[in-house]
């Protein structure tokens, strides 16, 4: 008896490790995607990233997406580096952030251009234009990148401050974090605040500390990343509508499979319009989640805040000091307007 529990006992082990064995061989005949990103796993952006890993992985037989939340391969340059590099294969990227390799791509975060409702599937319609398709071209032969979701759309920026506000003289000196990018800091200055650059991984702190009196954030994160024991007055503003790009590195994606490439393009279609609808699904519950915290929800004057930006002409200020071709600006504008959006510029 004890020596026939022993045999079983051993042909369970030699069975594992063989499961185990097979488990490695065909993980190790697969591709990975190394796929990085800044947002809190907890938070439903980090949810959805991992939905989505899985979904590509349930479907793909040759790639295996693994996913990196939480700033885990570094904040948002270091993520663009490790794309450049191929040590990351998939990364979001704002396109500000962009901006600093193909200054024009800073385009597609032009304050209020977007409405302050998102429909995602004409904002697409802006990413198929000649004038997107020659951006993609230069991003590819400054960096070896290439967006591979355009529209990664992840929520209205608003402003979390320390102290009440409601028109944007309320904002003059508070130093207000913003992505270290020139169209952030020409919107946060239009609007009277002192635009303070902070690494996204470095914001929960430098709030608490006082190194900086308010962010400019999507409103999720407002909640995700606890930005509300830092400060308790929350301005609705929607001034940019919040876009990542999701780029690879370029070999990498090239030395896909043509199936697997349809399979994640598919399941990154999918991402871009669920991710969308399930935000502005929940905004009123982060409102509520906000409330909770303690937080004064600000009834303020938009109309203001979009008067300022204007008055600042902050996208031809943009182009300017950012030296976008001479017709780049007329040729955005058309494009907006022919996928139905009225640019306020």
């Amino acid at each position: 008896m004890i020596a026939s529990r022993f045999a079983v006992a051993a042909l369970s082990a030699v069975m594992l490790l063989l499961s185990s064995a097979v488990g490695n061989s065909a993980l190790a005949n697969k591709i990975v995607g190394k796929f990085g990103h800044t947002g809190a796993s907890a938070s439903d952006y980090g949810r959805i990233c991992q939905e989505f890993a899985g979904r590509v992985n349930a479907r793909s037989k040759g790639l295996e997406v693994q996913v990196f939340p939480d700033s885990q391969l570094g904040g948002t340059q270091a993520l663009i580096e490790g794309v450049q590099l191929g040590t990351v294969h998939l990364s979001n990227a704002g396109y500000g952030s962009l901006g600093a390799f193909v200054t024009e791509l800073g385009a597609m975060e032009l304050p209020y251009i977007f409405g302050r409702t998102l429909n995602i599937e004409d904002v697409l319609k802006v990413t198929k234009s000649s004038l997107y398709e020659e951006w993609q071209q230069m991003l590819m032969q400054k960096i070896g990148a290439r967006v591979v979701a355009p529209a990664w759309y992840y929520g209205h920026r608003d402003f979390l401050v320390k102290r009440p506000a409601t028109k944007p003289q309320d904002l003059a000196g508070v130093k207000m974090r913003v992505v270290p990018a020139p169209i952030y800091v020409n919107i946060v200055r239009a609007l009277g605040a002192s635009p303070t650059p902070v690494d996204w991984p470095e914001v929960y702190n430098s709030l608490r500390s006082g190194l900086i009196d308010g962010v400019d954030s999507a409103t999720d994160s407002l909640v995700s990343m606890k930005f509300y024991e830092g400060a308790k007055h929350y301005l609705a503003t929607h001034h940019i509508t919040g876009l990542n790009a999701m780029i690879a590195n370029a070999r990498w994606y090239n030395g896909l499979s043509a199936e697997d490439k349809q399979i994640l393009d598919e399941e990154l279609l999918w991402f871009q319009r669920e991710f969308a609808r399930r935000l502005q699904d929940i905004k009123p519950e982060i409102i509520q989640q906000l409330r909770a915290q303690g937080v004064t929800i600000h009834d303020i004057d938009l109309n203001a805040f979009r008067n300022a930006v204007r008055e600042a002409k902050v996208a031809e200020r943009v182009a300017e000091a950012q030296k976008w071709r001479p017709d780049t600006l007329n040729r955005f504008s058309k494009v907006l307007k022919d996928a139905g959006f009225q640019p306020d510029f």
